[in-house]
């Protein structure tokens, strides 16, 4: 969006700065996105789920994230939410940005020379979603006899956000990496003085570049959308030289280099579906099609070694790896691969390094067999290069994870006795028990202590369920990235229901599969599974069903203006909404600031969350709260609880972490083949 007057304050989106003529302030991107939605709706009352998904169209939705930007907004205008002037809460509705008639103040905004160092502003964004880490191992002959010598951690900061996609140079001299800050630009760093970082501005995005000796092939793609291959010289006077223009593809990705003459990548031509491997000829500009990988490309890694390519891709459908050898001809390699991110081909060894999506590890491929390189972190490895005993990667850390929380307070003699007693409030204790590495949210236990989840490992929603220790996929959707509403299961925990794209679908755990029902109304999500073998649903239109498994067929139920809707054991609806808690016949009054509300083990569970208060309630069906629970403020949206053992009441949520940008130094690796 171009720059905007809003009142007395001249905002300016691409510099992220809000100024009134006496001073500037800077606000992360996000805000700044959310004000810019806002004030293309000017007048308008956006809701907090649209803003949200406009703004974090891969996240679940999350209303804190959503009031934090917020805020920054406000504390930008010089404004409360008591005493606004510009940005108004509608409760429960969401917000709208009005400018009020008054002169307006001009504003010219400051050219700044450009320099090779990081800008201030810039150092200033964080919140990162990827993380860059520069990884120097003692790598070559240690990888080869196994020595393990001791680990150390040094912090680099470079003051970007999202630093990501970060390579080392053919000779170990240079480090390079991009940042979300500036998707325009590359920035440099001397092994030797890794303080000193330069930054190379293009005039349009960098979408994928590879070290070609001592200088840089950079992949561009304009505002039309058309793609061009610069050299960049960086040891001399730096320069910028077209080398070939790419205008007959429509996507382009992986770059890997060949010998001097031409590069690989994975591109899909303009006005075709399928996506194919390439290896284009820098001198003719003519290009050979080598593999055909299918009319999508989830995932995909190549790395040039001496035997040829190396190739990984995930279609949605099929998971590949393989080498295209120097004639041109490919192969399938058989081996038990974990779920491939990345590959690089690490001379020194002479092994093929691969990096797992589903662990922190490392895997040396020799003679087509795999040997695990542990390493000091609980991330993932993507972007791997190396030269002779240095390697340098980027680690990918997420903001969202699946932790479990557990009630200490031993003194608890049983569930039902504490009903007569003042609820029990207790300091829970941390304990993460999923961790797959990946964006995970939204999780469910059933009474078998079975527990299912999302994930979006393959940037496509996924649900798994986790039994004695194993876990494997239930479900994913291929079509569109589209988050799950949450994760029910059936009484006897035998069968979860789930809802992708107004569909409702049921897992078997027995026979491991999944099945669309044939329900034809638009649904929102699935609320609850009754002990009568139904599903109470709700539609996109707030209206609730009933779908009955025996008879399949629906009824629509004469309730509106709910958040939550359940049916327990003796057929008696129970839920949340405007005018309180109702159970039956009973009801109390309910004014919290509700998160989220499940019903689980014939207890109706509440999580209430405000500024000041992050809380658990467990009630019966006397509407008496038997259990309760002051919740750690990294417990961001509570989505499971496992009631089975009384003493030891747990429960899951999906915990936020901030992620600031920051480069890791890691000397004197330890790790055993």
């Amino acid at each position: 969006m171009h720059a905007f007057q809003l009142g007395r304050f001249y905002v300016e989106p691409a510099k992220g700065s809000i100024s009134d003529g006496e001073k500037s302030v800077t606000i992360e991107p996000k805000a700044m996105a959310v004000l810019c939605e806002l004030k293309s709706n000017q007048g308008k009352v956006m809701s907090q789920q649209t803003l949200f998904t406009l703004v974090w169209p891969d996240r679940i939705f999350s209303p804190s994230s959503l009031q934090r930007v917020i805020a920054i907004i406000r504390k930008a205008l010089n404004e409360t939410s008591q005493n606004p002037t510009f940005l108004f809460t509608h409760p429960k509705l969401g917000y709208r940005l009005e400018v009020p008639r008054s002169p307006q103040i001009n504003h010219t905004s400051n050219i700044e020379t450009k320099t090779p160092k990081i800008t201030s502003n810039i150092m200033t964004i964080t919140a990162a979603i990827l993380i860059a880490v520069l990884i120097i191992l003692l790598f070559g002959r240690n990888l080869i006899t196994g020595n393990t010598p001791s680990v150390s951690l040094t912090p680099i900061t470079f003051g970007q956000q999202a630093e990501f996609n970060s390579k080392l140079s053919n000779g170990g001299k240079y480090v390079s990496y991009q940042s979300k800050s500036a998707p325009n630009a590359l920035f440099l760093s001397n092994l030797t003085n890794l303080s000193n970082v330069r930054q190379y501005d293009f005039k349009h995005p960098v979408v994928d570049y590879i070290w070609r000796n001592q200088s840089l092939l950079v992949l561009i793609q304009n505002a039309q959308s058309l793609f061009s291959l610069f050299q960049l010289q960086v040891d001399k006077q730096p320069s910028q030289k077209l080398i070939v223009e790419l205008s007959q593809w429509n996507k382009i990705s992986e770059l890997a280099m060949g010998d001097s003459g031409y590069v690989w990548f994975i591109g899909q031509y303009k006005n075709k579906q399928e996506y194919v491997l390439v290896r284009q000829d820098l001198v003719s500009n003519s290009d050979k099609k080598l593999l055909e990988l299918g009319s999508s490309v989830i995932s995909s890694s190549l790395s040039a070694s001496p035997q040829g390519l190396y190739f990984h891709y995930f279609n949605g459908t099929e998971n590949k790896f393989g080498l295209i050898n120097r004639e041109g001809q490919s192969e399938y390699i058989d081996v038990n691969t974990p779920d491939i991110v990345d590959l690089h081909w690490h001379q020194q060894s002479t092994s093929l390094l691969i990096s797992n999506q589903l662990t922190s590890e490392l895997y040396a491929m020799q003679d087509n067999e795999l040997k695990p390189i542990r390493l000091p972190t609980n991330e993932v490895l993507t972007d791997i290069s190396s030269s002779q005993n240095t390697l340098v990667a980027t680690l990918v850390r997420q903001d969202m994870d699946i932790v479990r929380w557990q009630n200490t307070n031993k003194a608890n003699s049983t569930f039902k006795q504490q009903i007569t007693k003042r609820p029990v409030e207790s300091k829970p204790m941390y304990k993460k028990t999923i961790d797959t590495k990946f964006a995970d949210y939204q999780a469910s236990f059933n009474n078998k202590r079975d527990i299912a989840f999302l994930s979006t490992r393959n940037g496509k929603p996924q649900v798994f369920i986790r039994n004695n220790n194993q876990t494997y996929l239930a479900f994913e959707n291929h079509q569109n990235i589209a988050f799950i509403p949450p994760l029910v299961w059936s009484p006897l925990g035998k069968q979860l229901a789930f809802v992708v794209q107004h569909k409702i679908y049921v897992h078997n755990t027995q026979t491991e599969q999944t099945n669309a029902l044939d329900i034809k109304e638009e649904i929102a999500t699935v609320m609850s599974w009754s002990l009568t073998n139904s599903l109470i649903l709700k539609l996109t239109n707030n209206e609730f069903i009933e779908y009955n498994f025996t008879t399949q067929q629906t009824k629509l139920l004469g309730f509106s203006g709910l958040d939550f809707l359940a049916k327990d054991a003796d057929g008696n609806f129970l839920g949340v909404g405007a005018g309180g808690l109702f159970w039956a016949d009973r009801q109390i009054s309910f004014d919290q600031e509700l998160k989220f509300a499940f019903y689980h083990d014939q207890h109706l569970i509440i999580h209430v969350k405000s500024e000041s208060e992050n809380k658990l309630d467990v009630y019966n069906n006397q509407l008496e709260s038997v259990f309760s629970s002051n919740l750690d403020a990294t417990c961001h949206h509570l989505t499971g609880i496992d009631l089975s053992d009384v003493k030891n009441i747990s429960w899951l949520c999906t915990q936020l972490e901030a992620n600031d940008s920051e480069v890791v130094l890691v000397e004197n690796l330890n790790f055993q083949l």
